[in-house]
């Protein structure tokens, strides 16, 4: 086991090991590609044993999908899941990973479709189920998923419908495939001017622009709007051009989505899992003005 990730360490690990599958976070991955791109020895000591990656956590953006499809050509696998659901509920295949690298690019956005015995719905606000497109909460259905949690029937109580539906807390959507869509977690969502914004609809788009290297978008009290659109960017090199970045939101989504402040950092905050840690961002920007 290592103690913290780290590429050079862990190619060492598999080439000692003869290892044949890894888990990573996107995030982890993308430093693993970058390091065997520099390094061809790296990366033939990885293609001679491994068989597959799997990754959870956050969508694979096509470009980095292709990336560990040309440097690693192995297999990938995607899960969804977390502890209450006894790990992944729902799974993207290796198969569904090489339609979106050869034609179906969409779904290398999706978080694949509900693993035996489980049971996936979307629900609006009054619990109703929502049909296929419809964004809404994520529920789950299956004997995997918890019956509760320990001494606690209040949070319980708050975290399955009437029907016996376990509520995850992410919105998304399910289309005619039955392939579930992720749009972002609940408490993610940016309320401005009354409107709803996806943080990770911007995040795509603001990805698209040369120098931006890592990026996660926020909502920051504004006393007119309720929230702002904030995106915080870890440049990849030179830090792009704050009016590109504007450009590309209002030239691919609605006017009210376009960040109104853009901050450059060294490093996003991460847990263990590689997720980014927007609570912790919301509270360090919210206290100190904008850069400019």
């Amino acid at each position: 086991m290592l103690r913290r990730f780290d590429a050079a360490t862990l190619v060492d690990a598999a080439r000692g090991h003869g290892v044949t599958s890894l888990s990573l976070a996107p995030t982890m991955l993308e430093d693993l590609l970058a390091h065997v791109e520099a390094d061809p020895e790296a990366r033939d000591a990885l293609r001679a044993t491994l068989r597959v990656v799997s990754y959870g956590s956050a969508p694979m953006p096509v470009p980095l999908l292709r990336r560990a499809d040309d440097l690693l050509g192995c297999d990938l696998n995607q899960g969804f899941g977390m502890t209450e659901l006894s790990g992944n509920a729902t799974f993207l295949s290796p198969d569904d990973h090489r339609a979106a690298i050869a034609s179906r690019p969409e779904l290398a956005a999706s978080a694949g479709r509900p693993g035996n015995g489980v049971e996936i719905a979307v629900i609006g606000a009054d619990g109703t189920p929502l049909p296929p497109g419809e964004p809404g909460e994520v529920v789950v259905r299956g004997a995997q998923v918890t019956a509760g949690y320990w001494d606690d029937p209040d949070a319980t109580a708050e975290a399955f419908t009437g029907a016996g539906w376990f509520r995850t807390g992410d919105v998304g959507r399910i289309d005619g495939d039955g392939y579930l869509y992720l749009v972002d977690r609940l408490k993610d969502v940016i309320i401005t001017g009354g409107e709803n914004v996806s943080s990770r609809e911007v995040e795509d788009v603001l990805r698209t622009v040369p120098g931006v290297g890592q990026v996660a978008v926020i909502g920051l009290p504004d006393p007119r709007w309720g929230q702002s659109v904030c995106a915080v960017i870890v440049p990849d090199g030179v830090p792009p051009d704050g009016d590109a970045l504007i450009r590309a939101c209002r030239a691919r989504l609605a006017g009210f989505t376009t960040p109104r402040r853009v901050e450059f950092v060294d490093a996003l905050p991460r847990t263990g899992t590689g997720k980014i840690r927007k609570s912790g961002l919301r509270a360090r920007l919210a206290e100190r003005p904008a850069s400019g």
